[in-house]
């Protein structure tokens, strides 16, 4: 009895150490419990429905797939996996981004998302680019330097593509109805 108790003993320390990592189980049910959200940062970021349903199967297979990911870690992969496979699919690069508003309005921009002075139509209309920058860091609150690694760029074009961002939502929220308008049922 003693010797069958230590071997059990021997291999618990293994499954403690295994079940520290997400299974494909694991992933299975983020991405069950979490579907509009993960769909919806999906849309967000490729601008086009069938492409933000290729975009989200695909990380769901690629999470389901991924050895050695932390269990506590597993939505944050999730999360990750839908960028990776947007921006493999869409390819965005920097392009022209237009002028610039004053440091002062890019500062502010959480005070920008506290009044929600932006639509969900508004951020689907920017440019590929300038939309990733602004879903990545100020919706998904990436770094801007994680931003431009991610998208293949320098930290100055992720920089201009925030501020243009935040110039065509807030020019987009000045013709938007006020939201004082908008029923509460609706914020």
């Amino acid at each position: 009895m003693v010797k069958r108790m230590n071997r059990l003993q021997r291999k618990l320390p293994g499954n403690i150490q295994a079940n520290r990592y997400a299974t494909s189980h694991d992933f299975c049910r983020i991405f069950r419990d979490n579907l509009a959200s993960l769909y919806l940062l999906s849309l967000l970021l490729t601008g086009d429905q069938s492409k933000a349903e290729h975009c989200f199967t695909a990380a769901l297979e690629e999470c389901r797939y991924a050895k050695q990911v932390f269990r506590d870690w597993a939505y944050v992969w999730a999360k990750a996996a839908l960028a990776r496979n947007a921006i493999a699919e869409l390819q965005p690069r920097p392009g022209r981004v237009g002028s610039f508003l004053a440091a002062s309005f890019a500062a502010g921009d959480s005070e920008l998302l506290n009044q929600g002075a932006f639509e969900l139509r508004s951020v689907l209309a920017l440019p590929h680019f300038v939309r990733f920058v602004f879903v990545l860091s100020v919706l998904e609150q990436y770094s801007k330097h994680d931003c431009s690694l991610l998208l293949g760029c320098s930290f100055d074009e992720i920089q201009s593509a925030h501020i243009r961002a935040l110039e065509l939502i807030a020019s987009a929220g000045q013709s938007a109805p006020r939201r004082d308008s908008i029923p509460q049922i609706f914020r």
